[in-house]
């Protein structure tokens, strides 16, 4: 009797794993993300850094998903990777300290955000997708290390 309730346990929440898996809409991974705020909230992230310097967040808790951009965000995690997000671009840190090499993962210039009903128009920042940058967090400059041809 104990052997079929283990195994009818273990049914249970193999299913119920399965199901929970399911609830995640396709092309979706798990992920956290830090609003300018400071406010850090785990979710999961579609990413659109590169095509539409954004990313798409689905929050479970409320069923809703929700494009954000470098924006109105300080930080992404996904994939095992962490992007900073500074002067409306998308930043893939490559390594940490006092002097952080990053690389740059979106263009967001020309594009347009609202600063409440204002809409103004991204000046974004120099250099191009995949250019190394060298990054002074506690001066918040951004440095280009190698500029691609």
């Amino acid at each position: 009797m104990k052997i079929k309730t283990f195994f009818l346990a273990i049914t249970l929440f193999i299913g119920f794993s399965a199901f929970a898996q399911s609830n995640i809409p396709e092309g979706f991974v798990a992920g956290k993300i830090i609003l300018s705020n400071g406010t850090e909230v785990a979710g999961y992230l579609k990413d659109n850094i590169r095509k539409k310097s954004s990313i798409v967040f689905y929050n479970p808790a409320n069923n809703k998903k929700e494009i954000l951009d470098a924006n109105t965000l300080t930080e992404v995690s996904l994939n095992d990777s962490k992007y900073l997000c500074l002067y409306g671009d998308f930043f893939k840190v490559v390594t940490t300290g006092e002097h952080a090499v990053l690389i740059k993962s979106s263009d967001a210039a020309g594009k347009p955000y609202y600063n409440g009903v204002e809409t103004v128009i991204n000046k974004g920042t120099d250099g191009k997708i995949d250019d190394q940058f060298e990054y002074a967090a506690n001066t918040n400059e951004l440095k280009p290390i190698h500029k691609k041809g």
